[in-house]
């Protein structure tokens, strides 16, 4: 977390952890005023004014006295890093920010930085589009999962937030998004889940990953929601255990959007065993809305849950700032979107008796192998017994086999999905 205007003064705190006052100078707030009871990742920058300047990623850690732990020291005016800065003298600042100079070169990589597909929830393959809810675990919105064990149900559901959405977020691309409503109960193992795979996990080892979205609640109550990434090693042969990484938890969420972010550092691949079936690693990215006691402990104590939560605007960046919501091009959200998931609707004709093979194209050549569905019975004439054969996906196709009845020309037209 970042926070304006807020500063204190410290005598001395040499390299350890730092002992906050209470006070602040004139204008400005305190740490304990910004943050509350808390315990919250952040950024932070100290400076003696006499040259030595140090900053990190550290957690706010609310007590009498509240403190800032310096976890990891990024950089410092004499080049030190990691190893800490040791501050002798008086009236030290520190305050929640990182240095304008450090974000220069994240802001001016504006394409690509959000490694999150779909994230304002425009493209809703499933179900019936835009305003379909969604009951059952697995996909909603296009690339977004929801997994969870226990609870008493769940509808996660695409929302249009019109004018007070836009407003709130003071950003007219906030139109559609998810409201996610829950009840969790307390088995040890329970929890409630709403994320993201993302492919390829060697391209995050040992980087920070800042996680950032726009939350709100539209219930009575005011849930904290925790963020962490889990990496997968993939599948096939004997690919070491899932990891976990915690990034931070959020006070309660408000009635009104408002942006969180978290840095969390992801565990480094080195050393681990990869699954032998190429291309099933990934980085899973989530929130967590609700968790029994298994998993409370390593969420901030995040615990039981229920209500009604609202996201918008996600965001998973390599860096150690959260910087400005990438929102990409329409057709290039779809073209990601549908690497993993399309719908087609096709004719397969023959103009004689006998076996139809019609191959199509897939609008985007698509990640692995999918699963071909026959989402309508079809209509046509003089068709029957088709099947569906996914084939030579590296060119992107499948073919629909059928036989031809009767007469001189056959034909079916029917909807299919093809999903990973």
């Amino acid at each position: 977390m970042i926070g304006d205007f807020v500063l204190e003064l410290v005598n001395a705190p040499g390299t350890s952890t730092v002992t906050l006052p209470g006070a602040s100078p004139s204008a400005r707030l305190t740490w304990v005023s910004k943050f509350g009871a808390i315990r919250t990742p952040c950024f932070y920058i100290m400076d003696d004014t006499v040259g030595n300047v140090e900053w990190g990623v550290g957690t706010y850690l609310p007590g009498s006295p509240a403190q800032v732990s310096r976890d990891r020291v990024l950089g410092n005016s004499q080049g030190t890093q990691p190893a800490p800065l040791n501050f002798t003298n008086n009236n030290v600042a520190i305050f929640p920010m990182w240095p304008s100079q450090h974000q220069l070169p994240m802001l001016g990589n504006n394409v690509g930085r959000n490694v999150l597909h779909n994230p304002l929830f425009r493209i809703v393959q499933r179900g019936t589009g835009l305003g379909s809810s969604f009951t059952t675990l697995g996909y909603s919105a296009d690339r977004w999962l929801i997994q969870a064990a226990g609870g008493t149900g769940r509808t996660v559901q695409s929302v249009g937030w019109g004018d007070p959405g836009r407003t709130q977020t003071l950003d007219e691309d906030a139109d559609y998004g998810i409201r996610y409503t829950f009840t969790g109960t307390n088995g040890a193992g329970d929890f409630e889940w709403f994320g993201q795979r993302v492919e390829n996990l060697r391209r995050f080892s040992g980087k920070l990953l800042t996680m950032s979205c726009w939350l709100r609640t539209a219930g009575a109550n005011f849930p904290r929601i925790a963020m962490a990434v889990q990496p997968s090693y993939g599948s096939g042969g004997s690919p070491s255990p899932a990891g976990f990484a915690f990034a931070g938890i959020t006070p309660p969420i408000q009635s009104v959007f408002n942006r969180y972010a978290f840095t969390v550092l992801v565990p480094t691949s080195i050393g681990k065993t990869f699954g032998t079936t190429a291309g099933t690693d990934f980085l899973q990215v989530g929130w967590w809305l609700s968790a029994g006691s298994v998993n409370s402990a390593n969420l901030g104590g995040i615990g039981v849950q229920s209500g009604v939560v609202d996201f918008w605007g996600m965001q998973a960046e390599i860096g150690p700032a959260p910087t400005p919501l990438e929102k990409p091009d329409p057709q290039v959200d779809m073209n990601r979107c549908q690497r993993f998931a399309c719908k087609l609707n096709l004719t397969a004709q023959s103009p004689a008796v006998g076996f139809m093979m019609t191959p199509f194209p897939f609008p985007q050549v698509m990640r692995a192998t999918p699963s071909i569905t026959n989402i309508t019975a079809g209509t046509g004439s003089n068709a029957s017994g088709p099947t569906e054969v996914a084939q030579d996906n590296t060119a992107g196709r499948f073919q629909i086999n059928a036989s031809a009845a009767s007469g001189s020309w056959s034909g079916r037209v029917s909807l299919y999905s093809a999903d990973l």
